[in-house]
């Protein structure tokens, strides 16, 4: 979807193109995606996940009512990422979101 948006390219929509690109602006749109406060008695939890194109991660609160996300994180890889090995890539995935979010998890248990 960043390629499809760069300003110095026409888009041409299709309904190829179409079709994936309004369901996920309505998923983005809809609950669960809804961010939540983080309450200091629920444990945290940071999952991450990196690609050949870049990197991302979910802050999420396990509650009673079940699980939160708090927020959502993510970077396109630059020329040189992109050339790290998988296991550089997801040990980059899982620092970054760290320092991304130390706010939310400094001084508190993560999972």
């Amino acid at each position: 979807i960043i390629s499809l948006h760069k300003e110095e390219r026409h888009l041409e929509r299709l309904d190829t193109t179409n079709a994936p690109y309004n369901e996920l602006k309505r998923r983005l749109t809809t609950s669960p995606v809804f961010l939540n406060f983080p309450d200091d008695k629920s444990p945290l939890v940071l999952s991450t996940d990196a690609s050949g194109y870049g990197m991302g991660g979910v802050l999420r609160q396990t509650t009673p009512e079940g699980s939160k996300v708090i927020k959502y994180v993510s970077k396109k890889f630059n020329a040189a990422q992109k050339k790290y090995s998988t296991t550089e890539r997801e040990c980059l995935a899982l620092v970054w979101c760290i320092c991304k979010l130390k706010e939310y998890i400094w001084r508190r248990p993560i999972q």
